[in-house]
């Protein structure tokens, strides 16, 4: 959670109003579960690991995000994209 409130869940983002998945605190898991963007039974094709890595169309659109963030999100996805 604190990557996606700090990189993703800021003004003109993921946030009311904005692109979905909404990824603010209380909405976020719904989101990313509810609109298929993380896949557990193979990881590496989620959306939201998929386009954290994209060199063409990344999220956040700034940049690549450093890839010790990208490992933990995807470990999470890996381990069940638990709501914890």
């Amino acid at each position: 959670m604190p990557i996606f409130t700090t990189e993703c869940a800021i003004p003109t983002c993921h946030v009311n109003g904005g692109p979905p998945p909404n990824l603010i605190a209380d909405k976020a898991y719904d989101e990313l579960m509810g609109l298929g963007y993380v896949d557990t039974t193979n990881a590496e094709s989620s959306i939201l690991y998929v386009r954290m890595v994209s060199t063409t169309n990344p999220m956040p659109p700034a940049g690549v995000l450093p890839a010790e963030q990208i490992a933990y999100v995807l470990a999470w996805i890996e381990q069940g994209a638990l709501n914890n």
